[in-house]
Formats: structure tokens, sequence, C-alpha cells
């Protein structure tokens, strides 16, 4: 997975036995997927398990190999692969491959357009930094996009825009994009040679180096975009048993395999609560609003506590209750009120 591209049918089967173990599937049986995969495949602080998904790990294991052959040109085995493959191209402008090149280079040459969207140009002296085509500004864009003008040059470097006291030049700028971009290009140092050459950064990290970890959150964002409210790796913080915790896991996303939820499965069952016959059986019914269970926690929670307890929904009941610490449930040594 570290030096190969995987093939998305072996990446298909890695996951198939990522959710059967998950979820206990066994050659006996199969057992219900109380949550989507992909939402399972989220980090912890989205609503997720935090698993990886084996294609887009193999992606940012490909950019590593990318990143190294940048910043480390003179290690034997990139001035092999550069030398056999590079055919004298800088592999920070392009990475070409042809039907004859090995599967490594192939495999690098299909991720290189997406590990371009994840690098910076880190300005030294300007020279070999394109000043529309590049990304070097803080906000991490093309100036391209924010161009005033329909003609320019895009073949301008940083060093170009300076004037001939070595400041920017205002005039250029003023005419050439917003205020706003302006003013951020402003507060840059203009650059200078005692700088040095410019240099390659990375957006995932705040200090511009490259990680694995951090190439895969940006390769995972793209590929799932998924909005999850709330940090919900609170829920792992929490002072107990994983068993209740992964529980816990399941009510915030309202899976739990209730009455309700059988019944949208097309499962011929009744959604009503079995034990009150008053409401459906959804997760907070369960937990909270049956009559039997709002019997137990009325003599559990405090007097001045049990309107809010009671109003929430089931994300905010539940992550309220964890993160709370005036609320102080009296011991019942095991027993339950009657």
């Amino acid at each position: 997975m570290q030096y190969a591209s995987i093939p998305k049918s072996i990446c298909d089967e890695i996951e198939k036995i990522q959710r059967n173990f998950v979820w206990g599937d066994t050659e006996q049986g199969r057992k219900a997927h109380l949550i989507g995969w992909d939402m399972c495949c989220q980090q912890k602080i989205h609503g997720g398990l935090g698993i990886k998904k084996p294609h887009i790990m193999n992606e940012a294991f490909l950019m590593k190999i990318l990143w190294n052959l940048i910043h480390k040109p003179d290690d034997l085995w990139c001035k092999v692969l550069l030398s056999k493959y590079g055919r004298n191209n800088d592999i920070v402008s392009s990475c070409i491959s042809q039907p004859y090149d090995s599967q490594l280079w192939k495999a690098l040459s299909k991720v290189w357009h997406s590990f371009q969207r994840h690098v910076v140009r880190q300005i030294g002296n300007g020279r070999n930094t394109n000043f529309w085509l590049d990304k070097w500004v803080p906000n991490n864009v093309e100036l391209l996009h924010s161009a005033s003008r329909d003609h320019i040059d895009t073949t301008l470097s940083v060093r170009d825009v300076l004037n001939q006291d070595g400041d920017w030049d205002v005039r250029f700028l003023s005419e050439n994009l917003s205020n706003d971009i302006v003013s951020q290009v402003m507060a840059l140092s203009a650059p200078t040679d005692v700088d040095g050459p410019d240099t390659l950064g990375w957006i995932g990290t705040n200090t511009h180096q490259f990680t694995v970890r951090s190439a895969y959150t940006l390769q995972h964002v793209i590929a799932m975009p998924l909005v999850v409210e709330g940090d919900r790796k609170i829920l792992w913080g929490w002072k107990g048993p994983h068993r209740i915790q992964t529980f816990m896991w399941l009510a915030v996303h309202e899976r739990i395999l209730t009455n309700a939820r059988r019944s949208k499965w097309g499962v011929r069952i009744s959604p009503t609560c079995a034990s009150c016959m008053r409401e459906d059986e959804t997760t907070l019914h369960v937990l909270r609003d049956c009559v039997h269970a709002t019997r137990v926690w009325i003599q559990l929670v405090p007097s001045n506590y049990i309107t809010n307890f009671f109003s929430f929904n089931c994300r905010e009941w539940i992550f309220d209750n964890i993160t709370r610490r005036d609320l102080e449930l009296p011991r019942m040594d095991g027993k339950l009120p009657s």
C-alpha cells in the first residue's frame, strides 16, 4: 500500500472485511449495519469512528513519495526514478507517465494533480514562483482567479512584481487585484536573494511539512465532504466503559435498533413502544421519554434541572449530560427506584 497503487477491487474487499468486523458479520449470518459506512469512516470529531478508507490511505502514501522526490532529490532511489521517468522535467511542474513506465510511476502521475491542490509556494527570492498561477498568498489560492483584468501576463514571477527599490510594485498590484488581495500581498515581506530559493510547502500542517495523516485528511474531505454538526470527539473522551461509549455513539446518531427504526426497514412490526403502548419507540423515547424511563429520571435528576433535562433533542441531551459538571446523580447502590 505504501509503494504501489492498490487496485480498487482489492480496496473494496479490504473495506468489506472492515465492515464485517465492525458490525459482527460472519459466514453464518449478517447483522444490521446501523450507521452508514461513510459516516463510520469520518473522524471522531465529525461523528465517525476514524476508520481509514484503503484507497484514500493508498493515495496519501503515494503523495509521500512525491513529496520526497521533490525534497530529497539526492537520495539514490529518487535519482533512479527521476533519471528514468522524469524526462528532464521538473516534477514540481508536471508528472507525466507513458504506457511502458513502471506501475509506481503511473500511480504517482495519477495522484499528482491531487497532490498539487495541497501544496503552496513558500517565497524565498521569488524567482521560481509564478505570480498568477502558483499558490503563494496566505489564502492558498491562485491569484489568477482574483485578477481584475481580462488580459494578464501569466509568465510573471513573484520577483517580477517588485519595483526598482526592491519593494512591492503597489501600482501594478492595485491595477490588477482587489484591495483585499493587495493588502494580503503587501503584508508579506518583499522577496530578496538573501532569502534563498523558493520552496514547496504543504497546506495540511501548520509547519507546512508533509505528513501522511494530513494528506489522508485532505483527500478524505474531497472524497466525502460530509458536514456533521458539533464536536463529537468529546463522546470518546468520556471516562467510562468503551461499550457504553459505543452505545452513546449509536444513540447520538439515533441508530439504536428500536421498533420505530425497524419498522422503517420494512420489517412487519409496529413502531409503537411495547412498554407504554403510547408513542413510537424512538431512541429518545426509549432512553428518556417513555413513562417508565421518565419515572426513573425524575428520581435521579435534581429538581432545578428537570425542565432543561426533558427539553433537549437526542443529540443535545446526550452531549449536555456528558459535559455538565454540576449534575451529580445520586448513588443508587446498584438499585433502581421502584
